[in-house]
């Protein structure tokens, strides 16, 4: 019954679609199916009798889809493979497939087995088949030359990566009649990807499959010619890069002097064969220099490696056809020299393409450098009327002078149109970027700007520069959105300066280059080749400056209108018309030996060797390990000369950093040669006195200043034909006539040759060779002493010169020349309540930036006195020093950092302020006295002054010398570098007394310069004279051109109310330099402590204790007994001395007594000698005299210059220090070696 029920149901739904034409018998009687299932079954009854419908699809277009529909059911393709329909098929149903393309203009497509009747299982036999339309072709890239990667593009949208050699299709196929663009949209860095022929880069599309082809070579493309570096520097210090002109090729490539005047040709050949006739614009491939001969008509090709020139493309000879265009004059297509140029004038390159500008034929034409086919690109040929036009051939040009390759446009600097033009590689079509087209000078927009005579041009970065002639200008030009203009340098004036921005100036600028980061150009009118750094507009003159020819050095190279410049990112190449010449700016330095730990030559090859090892140690910069000291006798640097040296009548330079330490006769500081037959060189002798030395003979007088004993000292030597030049610290001091007749031969030599009597005593470091006279500009940039980070540097050698290079060259207001520390005579600067002042100084240091200023003070008079500042007035906006009777501070305008000094009236004094954004900290005589933590926003410095403040107060009375200041804080070691030794960097120092702090004679107060006197000009252990009778006298050059007290057996100074240094078992270290005026009974220098118990340092000579020594020095314990005496007797009347002294209490000291170089020596001083004292009347300080004093109180004959007494014994090291200090600053030698 209940499957009865069943078969009701199932036969009434039946019934209500019967009459339904469409099914099938079969399908109809399947009901009865239901028979012979189980219950569990008869839920899927449903989906009985549907299938699938699909198939697959082949050969559909890369980008393109299909859209295939089965009635209402519709399925998009998009790329090879199979597709089924969503909606299955019942069985019986018909099935017919229909398809459709939204491009089938572009393919065409074959449907199989679209249609029929769906049996009773899957049908997935459905096949469309596709294909290219006829009349579509493909477009494919093929690849030469070196490996690369990179990305084509063809109409903007059909994008490929190719990475190996030889043919790369596009994907889609371009119809017969319609346009194609290939265009490189990425390439890899370092290797160059160009179009072989970039007009066949688009065209439209022939019967045919196009091939565009591609060359691929190693390089960077920068400033329109090829570098081999992706982005250099060749000058990251402009003002110190020190570059040799040297000839390359042309009518001077030996630089034989006294020639007959320069020769032009066309000979092509080795490099001193070879002519140009007014050779212009360059361009390089990376092998190649390719030079435009101007007045040959030519394009010559130059091996960059010795010269060779080919002439490429050029001459007429047969076989070429008339340019495209309305005026043909000298105008020849073709290849090689079978083409004609009408006055070439500037090339740029891609490394595949040669573009070459003609001045007079007015045009842009092209030279396939693999072929040397030459095809013209632009220009009509005339010169007017002005068009622009998008066929190249129907625009004019007027002259053209520049022209660059630069983000795949050619840009051209149309001389005489006033205007920037821009031609397009491919089309040729030439436009306008910027410039009226009127003469004149305006920093607007596009073609509302205005140049005068515009020449050279090229692209850095994201702008091109371009050299405004007439006006005197450097001008850049943004060639996207507006076209902005403006001006980066040149003041608009002829004339030749150095300096920032439009503070510079240049006379009829020409011809521009990039060596990738920088510009450099040739000034036309001054004979120069300048560098300008784009990150501040700095510009600097690297070479020239006097018309002539000479290969040479910096501004001793002449040259004769320099035209063109190019680089190649290694070297700078120079077009000289006048004198027809290709040359090339060279690094002048062959050699250096920065003796950091070895020998070797650090910018070269050349390498020595160390004999006799000498001993590492500090250099001029305060570099540990910096430098080598040399003993005198055995120890020295040797190497092979240098190859390009070994010419009689090769300029050249040496320069050293020595630290001289006393040389016993004639010691080498360099020599290069054979010193005993041959060669040149710098000669140290026992009176520290410089001569030349030439050919095994001292041709020269002695250098007229002395050589400061162990205190670092920049020396220099040029030689030129005909004259010869000692430098010492950047100032010319001897100019000596002397011809070098013999070649060098044999070794370079540093320090001596290995034997005794040529060998040089103390440190060297840092020695260059260059090829080349330097000029006094270079010399002086050598001679700065820890130049690293210095933005103004004030030598003050009589003039207010800045050495730095950022061109703060100041103006004195009544400030004068003076002597230096040393005695060197208008070496410093004295004041009297004036100053000296740059207006809108150069990169001084602004808000919180790091800073350090330095500089040599003497005072001569009380009061607040400025020494150097900058900034402005507000509170915390000051930057500077600032001393005055007490306190040396580092100067913000408060907040301030202020700390005692110890009397400096009179005084040379070195002190440095730093700021590191947050700590100030004032150094005093190369020691730190105190850091603070600060807020300083210092402003924008409109002033820069020397000697008074910006307000006009805290005026300077006396002298300065040697004022920096730097962008960076300097460290400890620097600072010590720049002050030298000084008793101050040592702990325990009681008592200073220095003759250079009096000023008048006879005298009453010598004052104490120990800390113990930081209450005023009377404090700590200061020494007076109420009676005027024995009151000593003073002399200005009274101890070897120094200061010196005068005693003559009656007079002394004493101080019975200060502070004892040292009481009952002290140790102690005494120093004293004197001289002596007789030799006979005690003569005591000082008397330090009670009258019994005390101290008493004196001399013993005949007629005292002492006998049959001679005169000796002497400690006793006051009025008892000699505690030690020197074991060396010597007599010798006003001889400048240095002794020391030194008493350990709690170790016996053998030989504590030294001097000069003698030492150490003595007597034992044996522990305990100065138990606790016996009582006294006089608990102070005597100088001149013995105890009491009074009559027969031992008084002391002769002159004292400097007494320094410590309360501890000193390490052998600190000993040194104070050895070294005074030897350097009385120029008397030391036996020790000096830290």
């Amino acid at each position: 019954m209940k499957y009865f029920s069943y078969i009701l149901l199932s036969l009434l739904a039946l019934s209500c679609s019967v009459p339904s034409l469409s099914r099938n018998p079969i399908e109809f009687l399947s009901i009865f199916r239901i028979f012979t299932r189980s219950p569990a079954t008869t839920a899927s009854t449903e989906t009985v009798g549907e299938f699938t419908l699909g198939g697959a699809v082949s050969g559909l277009l890369s980008n393109t889809s299909v859209t295939l529909s089965n009635g209402s059911d519709s399925t998009t393709v998009s790329a090879d493979g199979n597709f089924t329909f969503s909606t299955k098929v019942k069985t019986g149903s018909t099935y017919n497939v229909t398809f459709s393309t939204p491009d089938s203009a572009k393919m065409i497509c074959t449907l199989a087995n679209a249609s029929g009747t769906m049996q009773t299982s899957n049908i997935a036999n459905v096949s469309l088949t596709c294909g290219w339309e006829s009349g579509y072709y493909e477009v494919g890239v093929s690849v030469s030359g070196t490996t690369s990667t990179l990305a084509v593009q063809n109409n903007g949208t059909d994008s490929t990566s190719i990475s190996s050699l030889g043919l790369t299709k596009f994907n889609s196929r371009i119809k017969t009649g319609s346009n194609y663009a290939v265009t490189i949209t990425s390439q890899t860095p370092g290797v160059l990807c160009s179009f072989v022929n970039p007009k066949l880069s688009v065209g439209t599309m022939p019967m045919a499959n196009v091939t565009v082809f591609v060359k691929c070579l190693p390089g960077y493309l920068k400033g329109g010619t090829v570098h081999s570096v992706a982005s250099a520097d060749l000058f990251p210090d402009p003002s110190a890069s020190n570059m040799f002109v040297n000839s390359l090729v042309g009518s001077y490539p030996t630089n034989v002097p006294g020639g007959g005047g320069p020769i032009f040709g066309t000979a092509d050949g080795t490099s001193s064969a070879t002519r140009f006739n007014n050779p212009k614009g360059m361009a390089s491939d990376g092998s190649y220099v390719y030079v435009a001969d101007y007045a040959n008509d030519l394009i010559r090709k130059i091996d960059k490696t010795n010269g060779t020139t080919t002439t490429f493309a050029g001459g007429a000879t047969g076989g070429g056809s008339v340019c495209p265009g309305t005026t043909t004059t000298n105008c020849l297509d073709g290849t090689g020299t079978a083409a004609q140029f009408y006055r070439p004038f500037a090339l740029t390159t891609d490394g595949t393409s040669l573009y070459v500008l003609e001045f007079l034929g007015n045009r842009i034409r092209r030279i396939d450098l693999a072929t040397a086919e030459v095809t013209t690109l632009a220009g009509n040929g005339n010169n007017a009327p002005f068009a622009d036009n998008s066929d190249g051939m129907l625009a004019s040009f007027n002259n053209p002078h520049g022209i660059v390759l630069f983000n795949g446009m050619l840009y051209v600097s149309d001389r005489y149109n006033h205007r920037i033009r821009t031609v397009n590689p491919v089309t040729g079509a030439v436009s306008t970027l910027a410039g009226s087209g009127v003469a004149g000078f305006a920093d607007l927009n596009g073609t509302s700007a205005q140049f005068d005579n515009p020449i050279g041009i090229v692209g850095v970065g994201s702008y091109l520069y371009v050299t405004d002639g007439a006006n005197h200008r450097i001008r850049r030009i943004d060639p996207t959105g507006s076209i902005s203009v403006t001006t980066i340098a040149g003041q608009g004036i002829a004339a030749s300066t150095d300096g920032f921005g439009t503070n510079a100036q240049f006379s009829s600028p020409f011809a521009l280059t990039t060596d990738g980061t920088n510009l450099i150009l040739s000034d036309y009118g001054t004979y120069k080749i300048r560098h300008v750094r784009l990150s501040d507009a700095k510009v600097t003159t690297l070479a020239g400056g006097t018309v002539g020819y000479a290969d040479n050095a910096g501004g001793n190279a002449l040259m004769e209108r320099a035209a063109y410049v190019s680089s190649d990112g290694v070297n700078i190449y120079i077009t000289e018309e006048a004198n027809h010449a290709l040359r090339r700016l060279e690094n002048a330095e062959i050699t250096r030996y920065t003796l950091d730990g070895n020998a070797n030559d650090s910018v070269g090859t050349n390498h020595g060797s160390l004999i006799g090892t000498p001993t590492a140690t500090s250099d001029e910069n305060g570099t540990t390990n910096g430098a080598y000291e040399f003993n005198g006798t055995s120890q020295y640097v040797q190497s092979v000369i240098p190859s390009s040296m070994v010419s009689p009548v090769r300029d050249s330079t040496i320069s050293a950093w020595i630290f001289n330490a006393g040389t016993a006769t004639n010691g080498i500081i360099f020599y290069n040669g054979s010193f005993g037959s041959d060669g040149y060189g710098l000669i140290i002798n026992s009176n520290s006195q410089l001569y030349i030395r030439y050919n095994n003979v001292n041709v020269s007088g002695a250098v007229p200043v002395l050589i400061p004993f162990n205190t670092w000292t920049h020396v220099a030597m040029i030689v030129r034909n005909g004259n010869s030049e000692v430098y010492v610290n950047g100032v010319n001091k001897l100019t000596f006539a002397t011809t070098l007749t013999v070649g060098p031969t044999g070794s370079f030599l540093i320090a001596g040759d290995g034997t005794a009597a040529n060998s040089f005593k103390g440190k060297v470091s840092d020695v260059r060779f260059f090829n080349g006279a330097l000029d006094g500009k270079a010399i002086e940039k050598l001679a700065i002493q820890v130049p690293s980070g210095i933005i103004s540097y004030f030598p003050l050698n009589g003039n207010a010169i800045d050495w730095s290079g950022n061109e703060n060259n100041a103006t004195s207001v009544t400030a004068g020349p003076t002597n230096d520390r040393f005695g060197n005579i208008s070496s410093a600067m004295a004041f009297a309540s004036d100053f000296i002042e740059r207006t809108s100084p150069n990169r001084m240091p602004m808000g919180n930036a790091p800073r350090s200023y330095c500089a040599w003070v003497r005072p001569t008079a009380a009061g607040a006195m400025s020494i150097v500042n900058f900034g402005t007035l507000a509170a915390g906006t000051l930057s500077g020093l600032t001393i005055d009777n007490s306190t040396i501070i580092n100067d913000g305008n408060t907040p301030n950092l202020s700390v005692p000094h110890f009397n400096l009236l009179n005084l040379w004094t070195h002190i440095c302020g730093t700021y590191d954004g947050t700590n100030a900290s004032v150094y005093y005589n190369g020691i730190l006295q105190s850091s603070s933590a600060i807020s300083w926003t210092t402003g924008t410095s409109t002033l820069l002054r020397i000697g008074m403040k910006l307000d006009g107060s805290q005026a300077m009375t006396g002298m300065l010398d040697d004022v920096r200041i730097y962008n960076r804080v300097l460290t400890s070691s620097e600072i010590t570098a720049l002050s030298g030794h000084h008793p101050l960097q040592i702990s325990g120092l009681q008592l200073h007394l220095q003759a250079d702090s009096i000023n008048t004679s006879p005298f009453a107060t010598w004052v104490d310069n120990s800390p113990n006197n930081n209450t005023g000009f009377f404090g700590g252990n200061t020494v007076v004279q109420g009676n005027p009778p024995s009151r000593p006298s003073w002399m200005m050059n009274g101890l070897n051109n120094k200061p010196s007290v005068i005693f003559s057996g009656s007079q002394y100074l004493e101080n019975t109310s200060g502070t004892y240094p040292g009481l009952s078992t002290d140790s102690f270290t005494f120093f004293i330099v004197n001289s002596r005026a007789a030799t006979a009974n005690i003569q005591v220098a000082l008397q330090i402590g009670p009258i019994l118990g005390g101290k008493k340092f004196y001399f013993d000579d005949p007629g005292g204790t002492q006998t049959g020594f001679g005169s000796v020095f002497a400690l006793d314990r006051s009025n008892s007994f000699v505690c030690s005496r020197s074991s060396t007797g010597f007599s010798g009347l006003a001889t400048a001395r240095i002794f020391s002294f030194y008493f350990d209490n709690t170790s016996s000291i053998a030989s504590p007594f030294f001097w000069d170089t003698t030492g150490a020596e003595g007597t034992t001083l044996s522990t305990g000698t100065f138990a606790v004292p016996f009582a006294g009347m006089n608990n102070g300080t005597v100088v001149g005299a013995g105890p009491g004093p009074g009559p027969g109180a031992d008084f002391y004959n002769g002159k004292i210059s400097e007494i320094l007494y410590f309360d501890r014994v000193l390490s052998t090291s600190e000993g040194n220090k104070v050895r070294c200090y005074l030897s350097s600053k009385y120029n008397i030698a030391v036996g020790n070696v000096c830290p």
